[in-house]
């Protein structure tokens, strides 16, 4: 999930960072594109920082992380759903389009 927060590429955070940059581009709003693009570069560092503390480094001995059966499988679906969105984008935006026809 920081992975994605982060924007790191083949996941939906990336691509909806992408459509966003797009658009700003697409308007000729480049300096706030700018500035969000450095904005997402230094949030990576953040990101992965909590990364490596959960992975990287001894974990105390006190401490015990336990997850029971329905929250391991809700994990598991948000997670194809973030790996998912990320390589299929186009099928999400079309979703995202029909969806927005139904608002107005």
């Amino acid at each position: 999930f920081m992975f994605a927060l982060a924007g790191i590429p083949a996941t939906i955070g990336f691509m909806g960072k992408f459509y966003v940059f797009k658009a700003l581009i697409v308007k000729d709003m480049l300096g706030l594109a700018l500035v969000g693009i450095l904005g997402s570069l230094l949030s990576v560092y953040y990101y992965l920082r909590v990364v490596v503390n959960m992975y990287m480094k001894e974990n105390p001995d006190d401490v015990t992380v336990t997850g029971n059966l329905l929250t391991m499988t809700l994990l598991g679906i948000c997670t194809v759903f973030i790996i998912a969105g990320g390589l299929f984008p186009a099928k999400i935006a079309d979703f995202a389009t029909i969806a927005a026809r139904f608002m107005n």
